[in-house]
């Protein structure tokens, strides 16, 4: 749904304006486009119906724009007012770009640094992964407890006791679990407590770990082909219930006539011997089996060597 006003007008003309050129105008434009977002999502409108009127910009190509304005806003301001490329800045001031490598990028501008925009792409690619993801619901509870307890650590027993009104025992257990596992938390091997578990064993004392490490990604290699059990006494057994020709068929189906005859020569030459007298026979069996079933398997031509 189109909306329009005259403080959205307003907004259309000074975007109009600005332009794109430099970075004080980016920033610019991305203050009416936060503000004009507002207006027209406060009138009911449909957003991406304004930006496609007023300027045929699709909401991705806005949301560089505002993107830029939230970042002078954030805690790394400065970068947007350095003098790095435009493409770079929108770069830092993406969504999926890590507040690590945004902190890296202002402190070596602050300090003089003449960044070109591949090495403002080599430092986001190189803080890409590390961030670390938020949790919810019961890992957000206990991750903020462990960390709450500092380097004194928080044992299982001691998480039920503070959270036991809130999640079951068991969630807790397994939660605590799944944060190790991912290394968010870790053990703290040199301190252990006595739990309240009967018999008061031993409680491991966790702690909370601020830089996880990412699991490591399985190497998307070639597949290793299937390996059949043809050993000698597998392949009597498959010639006797005749497996083996189930087998065979199943190779044929893309195969050529010539690929399929010489394979049947290949196949039949240890039972019926290389020698034209055992090749006679088995065509005197074959006609034999179109006689009795009214099928017939074409015939051999192959010269014997």
């Amino acid at each position: 749904m189109l909306v329009s006003n005259a403080s959205l007008a307003a907004h259309a003309n000074a975007i109009r304006k600005l332009g794109k050129q430099t970075v004080e105008n980016v920033i610019e434009i991305g203050r009416h486009l936060a503000e004009a977002k507002a207006e027209v999502k406060k009138l009911g409108g449909a957003w991406g119906d304004w930006l496609k009127h007023e300027f045929k910009w699709s909401e991705t190509q806005a949301r560089n724009f505002t993107n830029v304005y939230d970042l002078t806003k954030s805690e790394n301001a400065t970068v947007a007012n350095s003098d790095l490329p435009l493409k770079s800045l929108y770069l830092l001031a993406a969504p999926s770009t890590s507040k690590e490598a945004r902190a890296e990028v202002a402190i070596r501008t602050k300090g003089g640094a003449k960044l070109k925009h591949k090495d403002v792409a080599a430092v986001v690619k190189k803080h890409k992964g590390k961030e670390r993801k938020p949790v919810n619901g019961a890992a957000a509870d206990i991750e903020t407890a462990i960390k709450a307890a500092g380097t004194h650590g928080m044992t299982t027993d001691e998480l039920k006791v503070k959270l036991g009104d809130k999640y079951h025992p068991q969630t807790i257990n397994s939660t605590t679990n799944g944060l190790k596992h991912k290394d968010r938390i870790r053990w703290d091997g040199k301190t252990t407590r006595r739990g309240r578990a009967e018999g008061g064993r031993p409680g491991e004392v966790y702690v909370y770990n601020p830089d996880p490490k990412p699991k490591p990604k399985k190497k998307q290699g070639k597949q290793s082909a299937e390996v059949h059990n043809f050993s000698e006494h597998k392949l009597v057994a498959m010639i006797e219930d005749e497996t083996i020709c189930k087998t065979i068929e199943q190779w044929a189906k893309n195969k050529t006539p010539e690929q399929r005859a010489l394979k049947a020569y290949r196949l039949v030459i240890p039972l019926v011997g290389d020698n034209r007298r055992g090749l006679a026979k088995m065509d005197d069996q074959r006609k034999k089996e179109f006689e009795r079933t009214g099928r017939y398997i074409g015939t051999l031509e192959l010269t014997m060597k």
